[in-house]
């Protein structure tokens, strides 16, 4: 919930609590007016913060570096790929060194992924997937992987889904060790795709918290009737 105070003198009216998920028109016809979005002491929530950036429209020429980012996370955010991809290249160009480039670039990568242009996104992945810093790695490395995977470039994808594995990112572990293997089936390395495909059979004790004993073993079990 957003609280929104009008400006002295407007009205009888002076302050209004508006849901986040309010329409852009509306957000927009109250900043015209001069009302002003305020959020306790937390600050804006990110699903505010976005539909504010992009009620305030593309950034002009002279806007800082941080406000074209803002507008660009916007943009992904609210799911507008095609021009999320134009910013997060326009920015990444105008702003290498940014705290925020390596995000941006990984922004990037997803508005490419989502949009179908996957070897565009896996080239973005590739400059990132070095960085043992970048938060989001496990991310970079199973997204790597899906990349190989829809260019049939089996070998990297299996590398790229283990190295995915090796983060021990919990909600990645099973979704990587799964396509691991069918990378391994589709180069014929049956025994490996089966030691692999077994493990989601029967998972062992001790998985770390969060992952889901259950995920993929109905397709792991499937795909072990074809190695056989």
């Amino acid at each position: 919930m957003t609280r929104w105070t009008q400006a002295p003198g407007r009205g009888l009216c002076s302050t209004v609590a508006i849901e986040h998920r309010a329409g852009r028109a509306l957000l927009a016809a109250l900043l015209a007016l001069g009302w002003t979005a305020s959020y306790g002491h937390a600050g804006p929530q990110p699903a505010a913060r976005g539909t504010l950036a992009l009620v305030q429209g593309p950034p002009t020429a002279s806007a800082s570096a941080d406000e074209q980012y803002r507008y660009f996370s916007a943009l992904c955010e609210n799911k507008h790929w095609d021009l999320a991809t134009k910013e997060g290249r326009a920015f990444l160009a105008a702003h290498p060194g940014h705290p925020k480039a390596a995000l941006a670039r990984y922004r990037l990568a997803g508005a490419m992924f989502e949009t179908g242009k996957v070897s565009d996104a896996q080239v973005e992945y590739e400059r990132l997937a070095p960085d043992a810093s970048f938060e989001f790695r496990p991310e970079v490395l199973f997204r790597l992987g899906q990349c190989h995977q829809r260019a049939a470039q089996w070998n990297a994808g299996a590398e790229a889904f283990a190295a995915a594995r090796q983060t021990q990112k919990p909600y990645l572990l099973r979704p990587s060790t799964f396509f691991q293997a069918e990378c391994l089936f589709a180069l014929n390395e049956f025994a490996k795709a089966e030691s692999l495909y077994s493990q989601l059979e029967r998972p062992s004790e001790g998985l770390p918290e969060g992952v889901d004993p259950e995920e993929y073993a109905r397709e792991a079990r499937l795909a072990l009737c074809w190695c056989a």
